[in-house]
C-alpha cells in the first residue's frame, strides 16, 4: 500500500489482497489512509477507490483495533469521500455508548482523534452527540481512559469549538488545565496555535482556564509558528485581549509581529485576512478599561502594507468572509498607503460576489464609507448593491442597518430603498432591536425622505425610547 502512487494502484492491491483473503481491520485501516494521501492528487480512479475500501472496511468492521478506528476516522475526515458520514457511524458505533472497545476502556487518545474527525466532517448526528458527551466525561475522568497530551487536548478543544458546544468545551477547559500546565514544555506550535484558537472562539474560561490560557500565551511567545499557526494565534490574541493581562499582550504581540512580517507573503487569504481583522481590532480595544496597547505606528503600517500586498497577490482565491474582514480592518485603521483597497475597487468584477453573504455586504459597505481616499467607488457599490438585494431573510438587524445607511451614504438610493422596505413590520419585532441599529434606520429615512414604511413604525417605537436614547 504505501508503494501505490495512484488509486488505481491502490485498487489492485486491494483486489489482489481479497483474492489471497489477506484483508483484516489493519489493512483496511491502513488502505484508507493511503487513499486519504493519494485523494490530494485528484488521481483517476480515486471514487472508485473509496468505494471499494469503503466496501472491504464494513465488511471487516470488526476485526478494527482502536488505532484502526482512529485512523480510519481521521482518513475519511482529512478526505471527506462521499461515503464519510456512512463510515463514521459506524465507527463511532463500534464505540458507543461507552467509549470502549471489546470491554475495554477506548484510550483518551483515539477518543480525541474520533472526535476532531467528527467535528472536520461535522456530521449531526444521535451517535455524534452522544460521542462529545462522553469525551467531555471522560477528560473528568481521566483514571480511565488516561490524561490528555498536548496533541490530544488541542484536538478535544479544536472539535468542541469548531462544533459550536462552547460550553462542554469550556468545562473541558477548565477540568483539564491544571494538567495541561504541567505540560506546556511538550506542546507544538501547532498544539499552540489550535489551542488559543478554540479558547477564543468559545469565549474566556473558568479560572483554572485563564490562568492556563495565561501561561499559554507566554509559551506561545517561543514557537516558531507555520503561516497557518500565526494567523490563528494573532486572531485568538485580538479575541482574547481584553480579558488577558496588558503585560502578557504586549509579550505576545511583540513576539508575533516580526514573525508575520516574515511570512506574510506566505500567509493564506483567510490567514492574511485575519491578521488584519486582528490589527484592527486591536487598535479598537484602546481605552484604559481593557489594558489593551497599541503598536508602534511604523512597525503598524509595515505590517498592515505586507500582508495587504499578500492579499492583492490572491485576490482570486479570496472569498466574500477574506474580503469583508481586511476592507473593514483597513477602514478602521485609516491607513492609505496599503494596495488592496484601491486594486479590489479595480477589479471588483473578477472578485467572487456569489460567496458575498450579507453580512459581508454590510461590512464592505460600512468600509466604503469609512476609507478616506480619492477613489471612484461607484461600479463596486453597485456590485455590492446588486448582490444585497438577493437577501431578503438573511439579514440581522445590525448587518441590514449598516447597509441601508451606507447605501443612503454613497448615492445608492435606489438600491436602499428595497432594503428599507424588508424591514420587519412586526411591531413586536422592531421593539427588540437596539437604540443603535433603530436610530441608524431612523436616520437614513430621513436622509432619503421616506414616509411611508418602515418611517411611522421607527417613530413609534423611537418615542416610546425616547429618554433612554
Amino acid at each position: 500500500l504505501g508503494r501505490c502512487r495512484q488509486p488505481a494502484a491502490l485498487i489492485r492491491v486491494v483486489k489482489s489482497s481479497h483474492s489471497k483473503n489477506l484483508i483484516d481491520g489493519v489493512f483496511c485501516a491502513a488502505a484508507l489512509h493511503r487513499l486519504s494521501l493519494l485523494s490530494r492528487q485528484n488521481g483517476d480512479g480515486e471514487l472508485a477507490a473509496w468505494k471499494l475500501c469503503y466496501g472491504e472496511a464494513m465488511q471487516h468492521l470488526e476485526s478494527f483495533g482502536a488505532q484502526e478506528l482512529a485512523v480510519a476516522a481521521l482518513a475519511m475526515a482529512k478526505a471527506r469521500p462521499p461515503m464519510s458520514k456512512d463510515l463514521l457511524e459506524q465507527l463511532l458505533g463500534r464505540v458507543l455508548p461507552g467509549l470502549h472497545l471489546n470491554s475495554t476502556a477506548l484510550p483518551i487518545r483515539y477518543c480525541a482523534n474520533l472526535l476532531w474527525a467528527t467535528a472536520a466532517i461535522r456530521h449531526e448526528h444521535p451517535l455524534t452527540r452522544a460521542l462529545f458527551q462522553e469525551v467531555e466525561v471522560a477528560c473528568h475522568q481521566p483514571w480511565r481512559h488516561g490524561r490528555c497530551n498536548a496533541r490530544d487536548f488541542s484536538q478535544v478543544c479544536w472539535a468542541f469549538a469548531s462544533s459550536g458546544r462552547h460550553m462542554g468545551g469550556l468545562r473541558v477547559i477548565e477540568s483539564s488545565a491544571q494538567h495541561q500546565g504541567t505540560i506546556l514544555e511538550s506542546y507544538s506550535d501547532h498544539d499552540v496555535a489550535t489551542t488559543i484558537w478554540a479558547v477564543a472562539t468559545m469565549s474566556c474560561p473558568g479560572p483554572q482556564g485563564s490562568g492556563f490560557l495565561e501561561r499559554l500565551m507566554e509559551a506561545a511567545c517561543e514557537k516558531d509558528f507555520a503561516p497557518q499557526g500565526l494567523s490563528m494565534t494573532f486572531w485568538g490574541l485580538a479575541t482574547l485581549a481584553p480579558s488577558i493581562r496588558r503585560a502578557t499582550v504586549e509579550q505576545l504581540l511583540a513576539a508575533l509581529v516580526p514573525k508575520v512580517l516574515q511570512h506574510a507573503g506566505n500567509l493564506a487569504p483567510q490567514g492574511a485576512s485575519n491578521i488584519l481583522w486582528a490589527v484592527a481590532t486591536l487598535e479598537a480595544q484602546q481605552e484604559p478599561s481593557h489594558g489593551v496597547i497599541a503598536l508602534d505606528e511604523g512597525l503598524r503600517l509595515r505590517l498592515v502594507e505586507a500582508v495587504s500586498y499578500s492579499l492583492t497577490q490572491q485576490l482570486q482565491q479570496c472569498n466574500g468572509q477574506d474580503i469583508a474582514n481586511a476592507l473593514w480592518a483597513l477602514a478602521n485603521l485609516g491607513i492609505k498607503t496599503d494596495v488592496l483597497f484601491p486594486k479590489v475597487c479595480e477589479c471588483f468584477q473578477d472578485l467572487p460576489s456569489h460567496s458575498f453573504s450579507a453580512q459581508n455586504c454590510a461590512n464592505i459597505l460600512w468600509a466604503l464609507v469609512r476609507q478616506d481616499r480619492d477613489l471612484d467607488l461607484r461600479d463596486f457599490a453597485k456590485a455590492i448593491a446588486t448582490r444585497a438585494s438577493n437577501f431578503s431573510s438573511d439579514w440581522d438587524e445590525q448587518s441590514l442597518s449598516i447597509s441601508v445607511w451606507a447605501l443612503a451614504v454613497l448615492g445608492q438610493r435606489t438600491s436602499s430603498l428595497p432594503l428599507l422596505k424588508a424591514l420587519t413590520s412586526d411591531l413586536e419585532e422592531l421593539r427588540k432591536f437596539s437604540s443603535e441599529s433603530l436610530s441608524v434606520f431612523a436616520w437614513t429615512c430621513g436622509l432619503l425622505g421616506v414616509e411611508t414604511h418602515p418611517t411611522p413604525l421607527l417613530a413609534l417605537v423611537i418615542n416610546k425610547r425616547a429618554d433612554s436614547l
